[in-house]
């Protein structure tokens, strides 16, 4: 957490405004791509581009990249973000993080 923070507060306003909206597009981009299924091509591509993403913040083993998708379906404030986009987001990005998971190794 206190990486995380160290990195945000090295960013200007307009690279955190950046990241932020990079960010915006992946999810909005997986929530577009659902209906494919989380263990497709085109959903797994932004769950690459997510993974590289979180690199903004800290350095992230596998084991918490999967332990942070499934606090996605988990953990309310989670749940409130995501399922703003699309209610079925939280539980999909979930499943999808675990195939990337499962499939990495």
């Amino acid at each position: 957490m206190k990486e995380s923070e160290d990195r945000i507060s090295e960013m200007g306003e307009e690279d955190f405004a950046a990241v932020q909206a990079e960010g915006a597009s992946i999810f909005e981009a997986i929530a577009d791509s659902m209906p494919e299924g989380c263990d497709s091509d085109k959903v797994q591509e932004q769950i690459v581009r997510w993974r590289k993403w979180l690199d903004n913040f800290a350095e992230y083993s596998d084991e918490a990249v999967l332990g942070l998708g499934r606090a996605y379906s988990q953990h309310p404030r989670f749940i409130k973000i995501f399922g703003e986009i699309n209610e079925d987001l939280p539980a999909f990005l979930t499943k999808a993080i675990e195939c990337y998971c499962a499939n990495k190794k």
